[in-house]
């Protein structure tokens, strides 16, 4: 990806008294009106399109990092299955011989034990991923620098197109 560079403004010429010809510019050597056009248009679309560029690595960057949450809760909870199947008969057997044979207490302590441990695990999962910002935080910054910069462009042709 390219690398995104500030925009430089473009500068006014320099303020002269305006001559008797009808284009004050070309007699100076200056750019015409029509290039000035040009090249604020020119550098408001490539700005736009360095915007979007850097919305869409944002929002690959949030992805990612919500993929990454998703994948801990994935492993997290098969291994969390894959444990307890083979702990719980254990658990449950043991449980219901130090109860004297109360099986089904046995299995219902233990189902409670597993169910508070999984839950206890969704929640952390879950809060990983709503720690993940989803606005492009650096875009909105960006495009108010960049709506500002135009502001000010747009200003500044007009002053010059009054004098």
């Amino acid at each position: 990806m390219p690398e995104m560079t500030e925009q430089q403004p473009l500068e006014a010429p320099p303020r002269a008294p305006a001559p008797t010809r009808a284009d004050p510019y070309r007699e100076r050597g200056d750019p015409s009106l029509t290039t000035l056009i040009r090249r604020l248009v020119d550098d408001a679309r490539a700005l736009v399109q360095q915007e979007v560029a850097l919305a869409k690595l944002e929002v690959r960057q949030s992805v990612a990092s919500i993929a990454r949450g998703s994948l801990s809760i994935a492993i997290g909870l098969g291994i969390l299955v894959v444990g307890l199947l083979v702990l719980v008969a254990f658990a449950v057997i043991g449980l219901g011989v130090l109860l004297e044979g109360a099986y089904w207490l046995s299995s219902l302590i233990v189902g409670v034990a597993l169910v508070i441990i999984g839950a206890v695990a969704l929640i952390i999962g879950g809060k990983k991923i709503r720690s993940t910002e989803l606005a492009p935080d650096q875009t909105a910054e960006s495009l108010r620098e960049s709506q500002a910069w135009a502001r000010m462009e747009i200003r500044d042709f007009k002053e010059d197109l009054a004098t």
